[in-house]
């Protein structure tokens, strides 16, 4: 992304004010560079075109989905949600509709990029403690 300059990453503390007006900050998320306003504001004003979001126990699903709709109604086009515990994705391209995937892809979005969840994990495995 950065090297292409095709937009912004940013991380969990990056802002979004969706279309009705709450905020949201998934935990990484991009936004393409034609979408981008100039300057940036502090808090986004735009829902960006891919929301990762990281499942912690304590997420439900009716949250989750909730933050689908929310993302999807707000202009968002690829939502990936990444469980940890099971070491599997759902990636969505509508608010309702998921596919279960190994290999995390940009498509439209995002077109070329394919990350492995093996390789994700393997980094995740290599930074816990022994």
């Amino acid at each position: 992304v950065r090297l292409s300059h095709l937009g912004m990453v940013t991380s969990p503390d990056g802002m979004y004010r969706m279309l009705r007006g709450n905020i949201r900050e998934p935990d990484a998320s991009f936004t393409r560079r034609d979408r981008l306003p100039n300057p940036l504001p502090q808090v986004g004003g735009w829902c960006p075109d891919l929301c990762v979001e990281i499942l912690s126990p304590s997420n439900t699903e009716a949250e989750m989905r909730l933050k689908r709709r929310e993302y999807f109604a707000s202009g968002c086009q690829l939502v990936w949600e990444i469980d940890p515990r099971t070491r599997t994705a759902m990636v969505y391209t509508t608010a309702e509709t998921g596919t279960e995937s190994t290999t995390l892809e940009g498509g439209s979005v995002l077109p070329g990029f394919a990350l492995p969840l093996t390789q994700i994990f393997a980094e995740y495995d290599a930074a816990m403690p022994a």
